[in-house]
């Protein structure tokens, strides 16, 4: 739902958004696609952690996840294979983004 509220926003809407949290189930490139949306907006700043009941999940077993988060200051570090791609193994692929100018 975050992506398409953000997706529907023009861009000077968007462009007076100064700051941005949002938990996203990374299902169909959803997480690729509002990295990619933030960052192309302006956003120099982007976080991506993982809620630590997922953290938790991923631990035993139940997720991919390596650390439990991923942390990307204006490189493409999106995700386990570098691409941004995050396939979930289990039930939870939860992800949550900060983001600011």
């Amino acid at each position: 739902a975050e992506l398409d509220v953000l997706r529907g926003l023009t861009p000077m809407r968007l462009a007076a958004v100064r700051r941005i949290v949002a938990e996203v189930h990374d299902v169909g490139g959803r997480r690729s696609a509002l990295d990619h949306l933030v960052r192309t907006h302006g956003f120099l700043h982007v976080v991506w952690t993982r809620p630590s009941w997922a953290t938790r999940e991923a631990e035993a077993g139940g997720t991919s996840g390596g650390d439990g988060s991923s942390r990307s200051d204006g490189g493409d570090n999106l995700g386990e294979d570098g691409a941004g791609h995050c396939e979930s193994k289990g039930r939870y692929n939860n992800w949550t983004l900060f983001a600011w100018r």
